[in-house]
């Protein structure tokens, strides 16, 4: 091996473990861990998709980061039905559809990507995930309901809103409540007499009320200082 290609490498090796060590862990949910680097992926996209002001404020990298736990909840669920993606193809035409409502043309679009530190893949990922969450909405509580990516988004932003007001005020759940299964909110509104929530909107917010009662989820307040 050269001088020149063992300098290189020891070069890659300094550099690999500072970079590593620069995307924190910011949330952990259960055994699972959800990095800076993702709150901020998240962020990012979701400001570009409403068409709100890129905002990194501490407040709203933890709103971020309480969507994220929500999505990685159902992610889990959606992991033990063996839930399978859609196809590749629909996230492009999303996309497009997209970019052909809000930009004027391709120049607009990707100055737009640029500004809010994003790539059209990264776009396209999160749309794909959009569609394999509604696609598990859909059977998971309500079969043949018309729900749209953004009434999902809304309903997430609003829960991590409600949750980051009083998430500090809450102690966090007990170590012993790790149990990653599930209760489905109409048994659980039926053990307590109480007739089950009316429409997607409210059973999705009861299943990750109820899903998060069973799952330890800590958030690094280092992360969001």
């Amino acid at each position: 091996m050269s001088a020149r290609i063992t300098i290189g490498l020891l070069f890659v090796s300094v550099l690999l473990p500072a970079a590593v060590l620069m995307d924190r862990i910011a949330v952990t949910v259960g055994k699972d861990a959800i990095t800076e680097g993702e709150v901020l992926e998240e962020l990012r996209i979701t400001d570009f998709l409403n068409g709100d002001p890129l905002d990194l404020s501490p407040a709203a990298r933890r709103a971020a980061a309480e969507r994220l736990v929500d999505q990685e909840l159902i992610r889990q669920e959606m992991s033990i039905a063996h839930s399978s993606a859609p196809d590749q193809s629909q996230a492009d035409q999303m996309l497009e559809n997209f970019r052909k409502l809000h930009f004027a043309g391709e120049a607009a679009f990707q100055a737009a990507l640029k500004q809010y530190g994003i790539t059209a893949g990264q776009v396209k990922k999160h749309l794909l995930w959009q569609l394999a969450a509604l696609r598990f909405t859909d059977l998971r509580f309500q079969p043949g309901a018309l729900v749209t990516s953004e009434q999902l988004r809304a309903q997430l932003e609003r829960n991590a809103a409600a949750r980051s007001k009083t998430q500090a005020r809450t102690p966090p759940p007990s170590p012993n409540s790790r149990s990653r299964s599930r209760v489905k909110p109409q048994a659980t509104a039926a053990d307590h007499s109480v007739p089950p929530p009316a429409n997607v909107d409210d059973q999705l917010e009861a299943w990750l009320k109820d899903a998060r009662s069973q799952t330890r989820v800590v958030f690094k307040k280092e992360a969001f200082e």
